[in-house]
């Protein structure tokens, strides 16, 4: 069975599940902690379970071929499944789409569904389709912060993804200037602008400066940014150095359907979706769902096992 410490990925034949599962076993490479692949037949992936989990094995192994797997697989459907798994992993991975795109969008696809629910942080792969591709670990890990208790949370994560992949932090503090505007572009409110965003940044490093002492050998840079939120980070991030393409976006949950600093609908759906790099969601504490709770009839047709070779 898997170790203690290990990253948890959702499979379900896709290519988009393929480049999850690469992602995490990156991640689990560098922690130096288990992969576990999980299947769902609930998935209705086109292949068999066994065959979904063996072909995302060897694909593993061909890359990294030290790297510890296991696979299991069961009844429950997808999210339920990744749910309770998301307890025990250090972080749960899943693709933005999986096989049946056309069930994504009028449902809501897994990851979206996931990342609600939670217990653990949850990474969601996009596609490699932008600037940034979903292997590079050299890019800056950017992080969502308003000043809330589960943005701290996403700073410690943040921190602790950018210790170990040797990368800068950058910590993004977005407000929102258009009510600024007035009506329609009517009675604009005589604010000065730039003024806010210095008071925003002393905020924002004010909040960085515990995770930073904690983390001297990461090199860490605050910036504040105006509008919308998910708008905002999915754009290239203008810093001291130039405009940069993150490795990682991760941002805060509440958990149970609320992501810090965005509205559930469209701007959040848009972040994990639509984002040219992998998008972490931390909720603020992992405490136990009674609704995740494993009972012996969920668990009795679990068979897990190591990774075929």
């Amino acid at each position: 069975m898997a170790s203690a410490k290990h990253i948890a990925v959702g499979i379900d034949g896709s290519s988009n599940a393929g480049d999850a599962a690469l992602w995490a076993a990156g991640e689990a490479a560098r922690r130096g902690v288990d992969l576990l692949l999980l299947h769902s037949p609930a998935a209705a992936a086109p292949a068999g379970g066994r065959a979904v989990l063996e072909a995302a094995s060897e694909l593993v192994r061909q890359q990294f071929p030290e790297l510890t797997v296991w696979a299991e697989s069961h009844m429950l459907p997808p999210v339920a499944m990744l749910r309770v798994a998301s307890e025990e992993a250090l972080m749960t991975v899943v693709g933005s789409h999986g096989s049946h795109r056309v069930i994504d969008t009028v449902l809501g696809s897994v990851a979206w569904r996931l990342v609600n629910r939670a217990r653990g942080p949850v990474v969601v792969c996009c596609s490699p389709t932008g600037p940034a591709e979903i292997s590079n670990t050299s890019a800056p890990v950017v992080v969502g912060v308003d000043g809330s208790p589960e943005s701290s949370s996403a700073l410690k994560f943040g921190f602790e993804e950018a210790s170990s992949r040797g990368a800068r932090l950058i910590a993004v503090r977005v407000w929102d200037d258009r009510i600024l505007d007035g009506y329609w572009g009517n009675f604009p409110v005589p604010v000065d602008r730039a003024e806010i965003d210095r008071l925003q940044l002393g905020f924002l490093n004010k909040q960085m400066e515990p995770r930073a002492r904690a983390y001297p050998n990461v090199p860490t840079e605050g910036v504040v940014l105006r509008g919308r939120t998910a708008a905002a980070l999915l754009k290239p991030i203008p810093t001291a150095q130039g405009e940069i393409f993150p490795a990682l976006v991760v941002v805060g949950s509440h958990g149970f359907g609320k992501l810090t600093g965005l509205r559930m609908g469209s701007t959040g759906h848009a972040l994990i979706t639509h984002a040219g790099c992998p998008v972490a969601v931390v909720p603020s504490e992992r405490v136990p769902d009674p609704a995740t709770t494993r009972s012996p009839e969920e668990f009795g047709v679990l068979r897990r096992r190591p990774a075929v070779s």
